[in-house]
């Protein structure tokens, strides 16, 4: 479909929070408009107040502030993203599943240095894993060697989860993120559109290039499953 009319497609979609069926429609229009893509993930996706924080969203701009504060970074690097953005799964093995009290908030920051520092952590602990020095336990166990596979491949991109790394006094950057993180869910969920959720979790990225590029690959996979699917999330 020609630039155009992707285009004219993102004209009608509804602000910041598009109805799902509109949403498809238009996800599909925006196949192979790298440009018209970029436009979607800025403005529905990473800006605006999101859909968790519809009726509050000066509760989302302190929960920024509060983040931004801790990490020491810009407000403006810390954005939601996934159901709790759209009220909506647009991930396809989610099928479009609603934001509810179960649900997470996925948080993603900009910043080089906590992504450095995240970095460094994990490859501290993917050694010590290596050399038999830390032991998982059993919950851990299933989640360990998937790290070990997955999260290089994810830094080479220039991100990294936060969870992926123990929370361990070892790991003295990441256990104090994901503290960070906890606090969040227990100072800020009651904030939120249904009053509770599951927890708040962070990705950071090494910077805004990285972002938009990961994003755009995520958003290319959700339109193609579109296509495959009929049109189903």
């Amino acid at each position: 479909m020609s630039e155009q009319l992707a285009t004219l497609a993102l004209n009608d979609l509804a602000f910041p929070h598009p109805e799902e069926m509109d949403l498809r429609r238009v996800l599909v229009s925006l196949r192979k408009n790298d440009d018209q893509m970029s436009a979607f993930l800025r403005s529905w996706w990473t800006e605006g107040i999101p859909f968790a924080f519809k009726r509050k969203p000066g509760e989302y701009e302190r929960l920024r502030h509060w983040l931004a504060q801790r990490f020491n970074i810009s407000a403006r690097s810390i954005t939601v993203i996934g159901s709790g953005r759209l009220g909506y799964s647009i991930v396809p093995k989610k099928q479009g599943s609603p934001f509810n009290p179960t649900s997470d908030i996925d948080v993603f920051a900009v910043s080089q240095e906590l992504f450095n520092k995240l970095k460094k952590d994990f490859e501290r602990w993917m050694s010590d894993f290596s050399q038999g020095a830390v032991t998982p336990t059993e919950a851990e166990k299933k989640y360990w060697t998937e790290n070990q596979r997955c999260v290089p491949r994810n830094l080479a991109g220039g991100f990294i989860d936060a969870s992926k790394i123990p929370a361990r006094p070892r790991y003295a950057d990441a256990q104090r993120v994901l503290d960070i993180m906890s606090r969040a869910t227990g100072s800020f969920a009651k904030s939120t559109e249904h009053g509770k959720i599951h927890k708040f979790t962070l990705r950071v990225y090494q910077n805004w290039g990285a972002a938009d590029a990961q994003l755009k690959v995520n958003l290319s996979d959700i339109i193609n499953r579109l296509d495959l699917n009929g049109g189903s999330l």
